[in-house]
């Protein structure tokens, strides 16, 4: 029915207007209007949710990656450090089984010089001298002879228990290193999540619950799982578990407990640890012969180990001549292969005698001159051993020549004598037989360099229906697919250890790069880009 309206006009009368015609059916247009708008919407915003989730799991699932990957290499070079440090505590300890033994061998030395068999020769000579050279020669030695005895006896007492406590310290640390290393590949193992219950899940196809009692066994604690303290519903995959076993074998494999006495196990780097250790002794092991090396290095050869170790040169003039003696002394410790394979210690010292005497006798009131020379007589000698049982000789010696062994014992004339009588006893009864070098940590092929130990890949996922999406909040009225390959959601990491020593803080003298190794402790961790190869490999796996 059409609708009749009228309206007042100025004079205030009634005019009636023309009839407007109704049409229901217009009716709610902007009702229609405004649902699809919400309706749209609410689409966005369900999809911005679902992609927001997306987003942020993406993101905590690399960042957990990233952690589990970094974590993981950072325990695998802490593991490297600590064998750098043990190898340097080692290579100490060996120095101080040196530095005993050859404090042995010149206690020995020091005690025969002034009693063994020709300590007479000097007192004859003393007495031609008469109350002078008595009491300039002496007096110094008797008090030297008490001295010397009582410092033989003492290292003949504190040597052999000093070098059996140094080589059981050295067992501790080797056995440190490889308590240390194993420990490190649980870790590594632990905080990754490669539990072997996981592996047989994975690769075996087991089933965990199958397992019964037995998969307690075998499945880490979760408190250590680096994956699982960032994010509960994630795992290794199946490539990620591959990888990461092969990683630990490659760690493994990249360094290596080597045996220096093994003959040319590392061909030309087979004398490594001997020749570390060599460069690390100290002067008095060395060389104690004066005139080359040792305390006084600056004085004459002569000034070593004699009465009052002041001034063993006597210039004794008396009444009818003069008098003249000095004392020289040369020795050394050596590191020697024994039977071409067993390094063992071995010290010489010797000490040899020089004196000359000028008389003048009165002939029909003319003075002549009798000359008496006692030219290099042998006056002490001593030997220490620590290890297998090794002979005198100057050969087989790491770091010395033939002509400088022992000090350069052999090549002085003035101890040639005392070398010569020492080397046919022999060193005598070994401090610790089971002395010498130990096996040791390093890295496998120590001919070809590297910085840059065997990286670390992991992948990880996550299952799509642990991931909130419109689902959950809708009840499945706006529900959107989350869009991941096979309803996981991955990610790829990727860590490795390397070596750099800091040049700034402490740079080599020769200014040189120093190579990775294992008596360096400067093994860092890092993260690192994935390769193109890497993310191919995942990509053609989870599309099969």
């Amino acid at each position: 029915m059409a609708r009749i309206t009228s309206r007042f006009d100025d004079s205030n009368r009634r005019v009636t207007l023309a009839p407007f015609p109704s049409h229901p059916r217009q009716r709610g247009q902007a009702l229609v209007f405004s649902l699809i708008t919400v309706s749209i919407i609410i689409l966005v915003m369900v999809s911005m949710y679902t992609m927001g989730q997306q987003s942020i799991n993406k993101m905590k699932l690399q960042n957990t990656a990233d952690a589990a990957a970094y974590s993981a290499a950072l325990a695998e070079a802490r593991d490297y450090n600590f064998s750098a440090y043990t190898n340097r505590a080692v290579v100490a300890n060996q120095v101080a089984v040196a530095q005993v033994v050859g404090l042995t061998s010149w206690a020995r030395n020091y005690g025969n010089t002034y009693a063994g068999p020709s300590s007479w020769v000097p007192k004859v000579l003393s007495s031609l001298g008469g109350p002078m050279a008595k009491i300039f020669w002496d007096v110094p030695w008797n008090a030297s002879k008490t001295i010397s005895k009582g410092v033989k006896q003492t290292f003949e007492t504190i040597g052999p228990i000093t070098t059996v406590l140094l080589d059981k310290l050295i067992d501790v640390l080797g056995l440190a290193q490889t308590v240390y290393h194993y420990g490190t590949a649980l870790t590594v193992a632990q905080t990754i999540g490669l539990s072997p219950a996981q592996i047989l899940d994975d690769l075996a196809g087991v089933d965990e619950s199958s397992l019964g009692v037995v998969s307690d066994l075998l499945t880490f604690n979760d408190a250590y799982n680096i994956i699982k303290l960032n994010d509960v519903n994630a795992d290794l995959s199946t490539p990620g578990t591959v990888a990461a076993m092969m990683h630990i074998a490659q760690w493994f494999l990249f360094t290596h407990k080597k045996d220096p006495n093994m003959l040319n196990q590392d061909g030309p780097a087979a004398d490594r640890m001997a020749k570390v250790t060599i460069d690390s002794l100290d002067g008095f092991s060395r060389n104690r012969s004066t005139k080359d090396g040792g305390p006084f290095k600056n004085m004459p050869e002569m000034m070593y180990l004699t009465p009052f170790v002041i001034d063993p040169t006597r210039l004794i003039p008396y009444q009818n001549g003069a008098l003249l003696m000095y004392l020289w002394h040369r020795g050394g410790t050596e590191l020697k292969k024994v039977n071409n394979t067993k390094k063992t210690w071995s010290a010489m010292d010797g000490t040899g005698f020089f004196g000359a005497a000028i008389f003048w006798i009165s002939v029909l009131g003319i003075p002549i001159p009798i000359p008496i020379i006692l030219p290099f007589i042998p006056m002490g000698w001593g030997a220490a051993q620590a290890g297998l049982n090794s002979n005198l000789m100057p050969n087989n010696n790491f770091g010395t020549t033939a002509a400088n062994a022992y000090g350069g014992i052999y090549q002085s004339p003035n101890t040639a004598g005392a070398a010569a009588i020492q080397r046919g006893k022999g060193a005598g009864k070994s401090l610790d037989p089971a002395a010498g070098l130990r096996t040791y940590f390093d890295v496998k092929k120590v001919n070809k360099p590297a910085l840059v130990g065997p990286p670390l890949v992991l992948e990880i996922e996550k299952a799509g229906n642990k991931i909130p999406t419109s689902n959950s909040i809708s009840g499945g009225q706006f529900a959107l697919n989350n869009g991941t390959q096979s309803n996981y959601m991955r990610s790829l990491s990727k860590a490795e250890i390397y070596f750099s020593r800091p040049k700034k803080l402490w740079a080599r003298s020769d200014g040189k790069t120093e190579v990775g190794s294992l008596y360096s402790p400067y093994w860092q961790a890092r993260l690192a880009p994935n390769s193109f190869a890497e993310q191919y490999v995942s990509l053609a796996f989870h599309l099969n």
